[in-house]
């Protein structure tokens, strides 16, 4: 139990770090690209990881879960870029 709770808080350590890092990347054009590529190969492999571990029927829940989320962001970010002028402004 112990392992699992300093596991736990070091992911934690870790994202706040990745992070940290990702507002200057985010504020850097030169860096914004990398750091996306980069932060979405951590964040798939944590998920596919955890997934893994799950038995069939709480992995179908999963996928079910996962689909309706990624549709409403889909649909959420759909409106707003079409509202939004590229480059924000």
């Amino acid at each position: 139990m112990k392992e699992l709770i300093k596991s736990a808080i070091s992911l934690s350590w870790a994202v706040s770090l990745a992070g940290i890092r990702g507002a200057g990347a985010i504020a850097n054009e030169n860096q914004r690209d990398l750091f996306l590529k980069e932060t979405e190969s951590m964040l798939n492999n944590a998920i596919d990881d955890t997934v893994n571990t799950l038995g069939r029927n709480l992995r179908e829940t999963y996928q079910f879960g996962d689909n309706i989320q990624r549709r409403m962001i889909d649909a959420g970010l759909g409106a707003i870029t079409s509202v939004v002028p590229r480059g924000g402004k």
